[in-house]
């Protein structure tokens, strides 16, 4: 009974140390280690169309043929991507405060913490402060972060991934989620046409929810919504870049 309980246990430690493999800083994480667990394998019935009758112009690469996931991604990169398959959203705010000043605020943990509350809290790797912190390399996971519904029910995960980052301009992020077969975000600074002393700060979305299509882009219009507001409440002011 004893080596029962002992190898029991073991296998609960194993499970939690490749569910967690870094600290994340939320309180309650290791009580939502089944539900996370079940997010975690949610699968997709592994197959590709035709190509003859999506008429495509080449065959995917072979990396793609054996993995749903990438292969959803070369469908978007190479358009083969329907639209209605695809949810696009577009956000954008006038910000009074220099470009510096907005970047660092945008990949400022803070920051997309101080967007998203009270809709979403993500966790990230105990003492990260910036994704600028991190060695970026382009198309590679950088972490998992765990997505809570006003900072207590867990609803998702999302293996944060940077395709491409120019620090003081921009970021394209495109990272595999439980919730969605596709996410893409891309968030960057440009010039006001109608103030030179105003920047514009602008986010493009496209995603494709697994379920629910309606509720869901409904949920992340309201979020970037907000995150917006929050953008400007907090930028144009001057609170975040007084010296």
């Amino acid at each position: 009974m004893y080596i029962q309980k002992s190898m029991h246990h073991a296998r609960q430690e194993s499970i939690q140390s490749t569910l967690f493999p870094v600290k994340h800083a939320h309180p309650h994480m290791p009580f939502f280690s089944s539900w996370f667990r079940l997010l975690s394998n949610l699968k997709v019935p592994q197959h590709y169309p035709d190509q003859g009758t999506n008429h495509f112009s080449s065959p995917p690469p072979e990396n793609c043929r054996l993995n749903t996931e990438n292969y959803r991604r070369w469908r978007f990169r190479t358009g083969q991507v329907l639209m209605s398959d695809v949810i696009s959203l577009r956000f954008e705010s006038r910000l009074r405060a220099p470009a510096e000043a907005v970047w660092s605020w945008l990949t400022s943990v803070r920051g997309i913490r101080a967007e998203m509350w009270p809709w979403l809290f993500m966790t990230v790797p105990k003492g990260l402060r910036s994704i600028e912190d991190i060695e970026i390399r382009p198309g590679q996971r950088m972490f998992r972060s765990y997505v809570f519904l006003f900072g207590v029910l867990p609803i998702d995960y999302s293996d944060m991934t940077l395709l491409e980052l120019k620090p003081g301009e921009g970021l394209l992020e495109e990272s595999p989620m439980g919730s969605m077969k596709l996410w893409r975000h891309k968030r960057y600074i440009e010039p006001c046409p109608t103030d030179p002393d105003m920047v514009m700060l602008v986010d493009e979305l496209a995603f494709q929810p697994r379920l629910a299509r309606r509720l869901t882009a409904w949920f992340i219009r309201r979020v970037f919504n907000h995150r917006h507001k929050v953008l400007r409440a907090r930028l144009s002011t001057g609170q975040e870049h007084k010296s």
